[in-house]
């Protein structure tokens, strides 16, 4: 488990709760199992952008509110390695990832 993993789990938790929904009726809607959803919840997994976009979508909150806990953790990640990630996306994950980007740089204004 990795910090922004942990982070992101507990704003989903925060914002299914806040829409009265249990694990089961939010994992229903996205399409994914009840217990993938307990992992996403407890930070044992970090789910991929689809499935992101999804609970982003069901529960109504931008990406950056999501990803908010996640966004004071420092990364060190140099120009050549998000390069060599970018080329391996196919261009429905490149725009997932663009979108991501966007919330991230939207949430610092």
């Amino acid at each position: 488990m990795d910090e922004n993993s942990i982070h992101f789990g507990k704003r989903v938790r925060e914002y299914r709760l806040s829409h009265d929904m249990t694990q089961e009726e939010l994992s229903e809607k996205i399409d994914i199992s009840s217990n993938y959803m307990s992992h996403i919840e407890r930070g044992k997994t970090m789910p991929s952008m689809e499935i992101v976009l999804r609970i982003a979508e069901e529960l109504n909150v931008s990406l950056d509110l999501l990803f908010q806990d996640c966004l004071s953790i420092s990364v060190d990640v140099s120009d050549k390695e998000i390069e060599v990630l970018i080329q391996k996306m196919n261009e429905k994950e490149r725009d997932l990832a663009k979108l991501l980007l966007q919330a991230v740089l939207n949430s610092r204004e």
